[in-house]
């Protein structure tokens, strides 16, 4: 049986705070052997960008922009990656952990980066809707603009996402109604004066917005959001 990889250091998760990580740790001093393990086939990246630029335009972002890191940075810190690969099990006692493809990496300090996901709807056929949470993401929220030139989308939450993709659909020909169960934008957490110039300035830029609403299912004929039913293309989730 051969033996498994090893590293001083590794960091499970392929986010900023994993590259953040082990850019501290080298100017700190630190000289051990890096492996950065993440579940993602690109390397740590900017998420802000996706809501904006990214979604704003199908021209590619460039690579300095996007990612944390250039690839150079990573062979000049000697900081390994291991990407598109999943820690599926660690021990803490053993210091192994498991990646999806069965191999091991053993390790002397392990540090979790792994982040959040995007929550998905709670309501029948909320797998369907759409989020924006990583490149791949984009991706297919692209495909669907492209597919839907001019249609109507609904997009679920009226947080900073929901109105950011909001804004970038309606910027980019589609028709888009925010949904949102709490009666003020943000769920009230900015206050009512800064929510209601900000759906103002939304209405103005062809966006719907409808508070105090609760969603409750999607399906191939569209939102069921409160007594209304709103035909959507496709919908997000926000």
């Amino acid at each position: 049986m051969s033996q498994p990889q090893h590293a001083d250091l590794l960091i499970v998760g392929g986010g900023v705070a994993a590259a953040r990580a082990a850019r501290g740790l080298r100017r700190g001093g630190f000289d051990g052997t890096i492996l950065l393990v993440g579940e993602e086939t690109l390397p740590p990246y900017n998420r802000p960008p996706l809501s904006k630029e990214l979604l704003l335009s199908p021209e590619p972002l460039p690579d300095d922009l996007l990612l944390a890191e250039s690839a150079a940075w990573y062979e000049r810190q000697r900081v390994q990656l291991r990407l598109g690969t999943l820690a599926v099990a660690l021990d803490s006692d053993a210091r192994r952990a498991t990646l999806d493809d069965g191999n091991e990496i053993a390790f002397e300090r392990c540090l979790l980066a792994t982040g959040a996901v995007a929550r998905r709807l709670p309501v029948p056929g909320g797998e369907a809707a759409l989020t924006l949470r990583t490149v791949a993401d984009v991706r297919r929220l692209e495909a669907a603009i492209l597919a839907a030139p001019g249609g109507e989308v609904v997009v679920v939450g009226g947080g900073f996402i929901g109105l950011e993709v909001a804004s970038a659909l309606a910027a980019r020909g589609l028709r888009p109604t925010i949904v949102e169960l709490a009666p003020t934008l943000w769920g009230g957490a900015l206050g009512t004066a800064l929510a209601a110039r900000v759906r103002d300035m939304l209405t103005e830029a062809g966006v719907v917005v409808r508070t105090g609403v609760t969603v409750s299912s999607v399906s191939a004929r569209g939102v069921r959001a409160g007594n209304a039913l709103l035909a959507a293309a496709f919908v997000v989730a926000g």
